[in-house]
């Protein structure tokens, strides 16, 4: 096998490395501010209220979903078309964006709300109580960790 050949293999093994821990952190973050979304749906509310919040909190998730769409979408046509120009660079910017707004927000927010947790016991208050309370919660935060690192990784390639 010659170097060029050799070269070609490796570039490629790490291109699909890559794309596949993208979507990986793509599914992680759109599980996660989906379950969280749920989470917070308050059906007591009045309905424009109701609609209000559970819109604010899956905004940042549909938003994962379109850009996810938009730049999953342009790595395949660059894959069908074969000539390595790949588009989608406005939407790998927007997940990069929720990807720090949820790993920031969730990071400050999960000490808080343990904290909360902590020290009310009412399981129907505000708060992480429970295994359940904190699993949406892991899912974004490594889905956005996980996202920030190959991002940092396919910058320095």
């Amino acid at each position: 096998m010659n170097t060029t050949s050799a070269t070609n293999t490796k570039t490629h093994t790490t291109s699909v490395r890559l794309f596949i821990t993208q979507l990986a952190a793509l599914l992680l973050m759109i599980a996660g501010w989906a379950w969280l979304s749920g989470n917070f749906a308050q059906p007591q509310e009045p309905l424009a209220a109701d609609i209000l919040t559970d819109f604010l909190h899956a905004l940042p998730g549909i938003l994962v979903v379109i850009f996810g769409l938009r730049y999953f979408g342009a790595l395949y046509s660059a894959l069908l078309r074969g000539d390595g120009t790949v588009g989608g660079r406005g939407a790998y910017i927007g997940i990069t964006v929720v990807a720090i707004f949820g790993a920031a927000v969730l990071i400050l927010g999960g000490l808080i709300l343990s904290l909360t947790g902590v020290t009310n016991s009412n399981p129907n208050s505000v708060g992480i109580h429970t295994l359940d309370d904190a699993i949406p919660a892991v899912l974004l935060i490594s889905g956005s960790l996980l996202w920030l690192v190959m991002a940092f990784l396919a910058r320095r390639r």
